[in-house]
């Protein structure tokens, strides 16, 4: 055979190899450390970074305040798109991640400014504090939020919501004075207990009351000014548990888990696992290997997520491949931009407001990618 004519039908055979595979793009193997970017998440062998809460997932936010509907956050990342028949190949094959985000403590503290006007003036009042914490947590049918330096015992005990699983409860945006003008504001959406489970997010809004005189009239004005306090830190613990299992068959198949956390996150020891059987089945743990701390909170962009992932990979006797991924992450995103909401306190609402708000948010999600390897094929054999 002329060298043109196995030239050809060597690629005449990757063609077909290639149409078999349903269109999957067939990769050669590739080492685990070796960064990928997938869907905007970018992954390592010990570490998973995800990009910042979307313009489109703060939007949803704020409409569903301003409306009072339900909130049902986007999802961050899809799976991919493939013919319908291929999802099909993983009938009986179950994989989860069982996670949970302990209570999360925002800290606040005084801005650069608000520190060096407070040294310079005589006025006791300036006085501020070295740091505020807020808690947050969710549980089966309450979220609460613990504002630990209100000024009413009873505030700093928690305010909550219930959550319900027939109805949704109505927008709640609460005023919450603290001592040396620690005070904030905190909005909650609409939300069942089901979707909080699987999203939740909060508007917080660190804010200075003011009442000023009408000019010429005995009534006063509310104005909520920039506060003294910013968020700088953050702490939450995480646990997280993967598990995947495959319907018996009659030839060897293959299951794969990595757990990653992300870098404010402890790093995670023996972490990766596989096993190939008849009836394969497989679980991996998150083992922390420090203790979970305060991280900060940049300055400048003002935004974390730090959560896990688990990277569920299953392979039956024929190469098809899912890759599937579910992730737990704690969104921190700055907002120096109107507030959706009006804020009351007392009988008077608010004329004016201005000032950095944060939303906090927890999410859960899943999404798939699909793939398949073809073994002990030579090309050169398929004349």
């Amino acid at each position: 055979m002329s060298r043109m004519r196995c030239v050809s039908v060597i690629v005449v055979t990757y063609l077909a190899l290639f149409i078999d595979a349903a269109g999957f793009a067939q990769e050669s193997h590739k080492e685990e450390t070796e960064p990928k970017v997938r869907d905007a998440v970018e992954i390592s062998e010990f570490n998973v970074n995800f990009p910042p809460m979307s313009r489109q997932s703060i939007d949803y936010l704020f409409d569903s305040l301003r409306s009072g509907g339900a909130y049902q956050a986007p999802e961050p990342q899809t799976s991919q798109v493939v013919p319908s028949n291929v999802p099909g190949f993983w009938a009986g094959t179950r994989a989860s991640l069982d996670s949970e985000v302990g209570a999360i403590t925002l800290r606040f503290k005084p801005t650069d400014q608000a520190r060096l006007d407070s040294a310079t003036s005589r006025n006791p009042a300036a006085a501020l504090l070295d740091s505020v914490d807020v808690e947050l947590s969710l549980d089966l049918g309450t979220f609460t939020i613990r504002p630990l330096k209100a000024e009413n015992p009873t505030t700093r005990a928690g305010l909550v919501v219930k959550l319900l699983d027939s109805r949704i409860t109505p927008v709640l945006t609460e005023f919450v004075k603290g001592f040396n003008n620690s005070g904030m504001y905190f909005s909650w959406p609409p939300v069942t207990r089901a979707q909080a489970r699987k999203a939740w997010s909060l508007l917080i809004c660190p804010r200075v009351p003011r009442y000023v005189q009408e000019r010429g009239t005995k009534y006063s004005r509310l104005e909520l000014l920039r506060s003294p306090y910013e968020l700088k830190e953050a702490y939450f613990s995480i646990s997280g548990s993967v598990s995947s299992r495959m319907s018996p068959g009659e030839k060897p198949e293959r299951i794969a888990i990595t757990i990653l956390p992300t870098g404010n996150m402890p790093k995670a020891g023996a972490n990766r696992d596989e096993v190939r059987s008849l009836s394969p089945k497989l679980e991996v743990l998150y083992r922390p290997m420090s203790e979970f701390k305060f991280f900060k909170i940049p300055p400048l962009d003002g935004h974390v997520q730090e959560g896990i992932l688990a990277k569920i990979e299953t392979q039956n006797a024929a190469g098809y491949i899912r890759r599937q991924y579910q992730s737990h992450v704690v969104y921190i995103h700055r907002l120096d931009e109107p507030s959706p909401v009006p804020v009351i306190i007392g009988d008077y609402k608010a004329a004016r407001d201005e000032g950095s708000c944060y939303i906090v948010s927890a999410q859960r999600n899943v999404w798939n990618e699909y793939d398949r390897v073809t073994e002990g094929v030579n090309p050169q054999n398929s004349q």
